[in-house]
């Protein structure tokens, strides 16, 4: 797998640091559009590969910054060049396609241009002006809106991409995922490093490093899901990219729970960051395919193959049919 350029990790790294904690939208997604970011994945090749653009979503995760960064990006990959020209701002994706002409819980609709969605007919784009919202909220407070249009303001994609929504927004998140348990570690270490019980940091006690040395092995669960998720994007392999977004779920919840046990109930205030990581995490787990539902679809994968099938597959990682 090609590695990601040092120099845009570091630029991304110091641009989100500087949107971490900024409240106006319009002003954050300014900066963002002024970075260039927004068409790393769109204009991937091999001198700039979809390394660089997971890594731009890890460090956003990293930050849990509370923009549609990564649903712009993948927006934009997805879209014809004439029709990506047209649009400009903030755009987002729906987790599946419509129910009369009904989407729930799409990040940040309020705030979108387009909302891009697949349906059985394949994939479609629905404009700002052309759909309504219904303001909703995620655990951490994000956007998670629904939106109401009538099928006359639908326009409907031709032009195909090797890997459909669902998959493409899942391994997106598993970068995140994975940026923001890093995060979780680096801040459960320096708060047992600095909290002191007993006379002496609670980072002494046998009870705490237990703890912590599981949350690294969560962090260290997750960037491996994070480099699967990159492979099978490249490759166009959607077990690859099932596995990714089962583990990486799975990492989630545990380094959740962990950071929360030994920050104890000042990791509940709102006054302290940790809730930024941990419900964005949960969220993120949930969306573009929960764990149990990529479970299920890797069971399918391997009922579907069976029998002398099976190994070949397994071995190859799911490149063989």
């Amino acid at each position: 797998m090609t590695i990601a350029d040092p120099l845009i990790v570091e630029s991304a790294e110091r641009l989100f640091a500087s949107l971490a904690q900024e409240g106006d939208f319009a002003k954050a997604w300014t900066k963002v559009e002024a970075s260039g970011f927004l068409d790393i994945l769109a204009e991937r090749s091999g001198e700039l590969p979809a390394s660089n653009a997971f890594a731009v979503a890890r460090v956003s995760g990293q930050f849990a910054i509370a923009l549609p960064i990564v649903e712009t990006m993948i927006v934009r990959a997805a879209l014809p060049g004439a029709v990506r020209k047209d649009l400009v701002g903030a755009l987002t994706l729906a987790q599946a396609g419509p129910s009369d002409a009904v989407l729930a819980a799409v990040p940040w609709a309020r705030n979108a241009h387009a909302v891009l969605f697949e349906d059985g007919s394949g994939s479609a784009l629905v404009r700002k002006g052309a759909f309504c919202v219904d303001e909703g909220i995620a655990y951490g407070g994000d956007p998670r809106d629904t939106i109401r249009f009538e099928a006359s303001g639908v326009e409907r994609l031709q032009e195909p991409h090797a890997l459909h929504l669902l998959g493409t927004a899942a391994a997106m998140r598993v970068a995140q995922m994975s940026g923001a348990i890093d995060a979780l570690l680096a801040m459960t270490v320096r708060y047992a490093a600095d909290r002191h019980q007993f006379g002496r940091p609670i980072g002494s006690f046998q009870s705490v490093q237990h703890i912590i040395a599981t949350l690294a092995s969560d962090a260290e669960a997750a960037s491996t899901a994070a480099t699967l998720a990159v492979r099978g994007f490249d490759a166009g392999n959607i077990s690859v990219i099932a596995a990714a977004k089962a583990r990486a779920g799975d990492a989630a919840a545990a380094a959740a729970k962990k950071a929360h046990q030994v920050h104890g109930a000042i990791g509940l205030t709102a006054e302290h960051s940790l809730h930024r990581f941990s419900t964005r995490l949960l969220t993120w787990s949930q969306e573009f395919g929960t764990t149990a539902f990529w479970r299920r679809e890797l069971g399918t994968m391997v009922v579907q193959r069976g029998g002398v099938r099976l190994w070949p597959w397994v071995a190859s990682g799911g490149a063989t049919s």
